[in-house]
């Protein structure tokens, strides 16, 4: 067991997500992840059916939004994205590994019959 699994985290971590993990997501929100009698720190919270929720960062809101097919985040609910452990995630000027949403990972509509979603042609159009 690697020393960071000793830590209890509510949010999904690069440990969780070692061998690939597909869930389906049932909501954003946003919460404070200020600590106690610090300032408030509200973040984006990306919320699933199977397990512990992700914080969302810019880069795995872009990478969902790849995934999915819309930068409207409303588009999401229903689907599932693929996470994984991308040992490349840096912090601090050291590799350390972390939480990526994968930009292939399998999508499905929220109702059968309805129309596949389409992959976001340009980054650039996504309002991360």
């Amino acid at each position: 067991m690697h020393i960071d699994e000793l830590k209890e985290s509510k949010y999904l971590t690069k440990h969780d997500v070692e061998n690939g993990l597909t869930a389906t997501i049932t909501g954003i929100s946003k919460e404070n992840l200020g600590r106690e009698g610090e300032p408030p720190e509200y973040k984006y919270i990306l919320n699933f059916k199977e397990c512990k929720p992700l914080v969302l960062n810019s880069t795995n809101g872009q990478l969902a939004a790849m995934a999915i097919g819309s930068p409207e985040t409303d588009d999401w609910i229903g689907k599932q994205v693929t996470m994984f452990n991308d040992k490349t995630v840096s912090f601090a000027g050291k590799l350390t590994g972390g939480v990526r949403i994968r930009p292939d990972g399998p999508t499905k509509p929220v109702q059968d019959g309805a129309a596949p979603t389409q992959p976001v042609d340009d980054m650039d159009d996504i309002p991360f």
